[in-house]
């Protein structure tokens, strides 16, 4: 007799599930819509052949939010965001980028003007990869940047003035410029 009570519990169950799921709150997105259409776009200004498959930039996917858990399977690494321990609405000042770090990756392109948008983004590495063409002006007039590494690409003309002058540590070497 207890197992004819066994086949009933699926009955008793999925009433109980569905109760409980009407009383989940909607998943928030953590990252900022401008940052992703951001990501977008850097990912899209890079040659697409120069993407090696074990890159992390390979890796991003935007089918999910960059700053969901678990980030292993669709942004392997290169980012680094704010509210992920303690999760935000990016609404409401919740995660945005802090720092990107895409040093070693043999990706092509240009230095992308779009990072110097996000508010919060105090580190850029893209060391050591085959950019070409000048640093762009608006990494000079970031306050929040304190690390910036371009070194090692093909990089030419003068840096921005804020970039020698100001409080932004890291390294220009190894390029073509004045």
């Amino acid at each position: 007799m207890a197992l004819h009570n066994l086949n009933l519990l699926p009955y008793f169950l999925l009433p109980l599930i569905s109760l409980l799921s009407n009383h989940i709150p909607p998943a928030q997105a953590l990252t900022a819509p401008s940052d992703i259409s951001a990501l977008k776009a850097f990912k899209a200004s890079i040659k697409a052949s120069s993407i090696p498959p074990w890159s992390c930039l390979a890796s991003w996917d935007f089918t999910t939010d960059p700053c969901a858990l678990p980030r292993r399977t669709h942004f392997t690494c290169g980012l680094t965001l704010t509210g992920v321990e303690t999760p935000k609405p990016a609404g409401n000042g919740g995660g945005g980028l802090v720092a990107v770090d895409l040093g070693f990756n043999r990706i092509e392109g240009y230095p992308p003007v779009n990072f110097a948008g996000y508010p919060v983004l105090s580190s850029l590495s893209l060391r050591y990869n085959r950019l070409r063409g000048r640093i762009p002006l608006e990494y000079g007039r970031k306050k929040s940047l304190k690390r910036l590494y371009l070194d090692g690409n093909f990089l030419i003309g003068q840096p921005p003035t804020g970039l020698v002058t100001g409080d932004v540590s890291g390294s220009l070497g190894d390029n073509c410029l004045q």
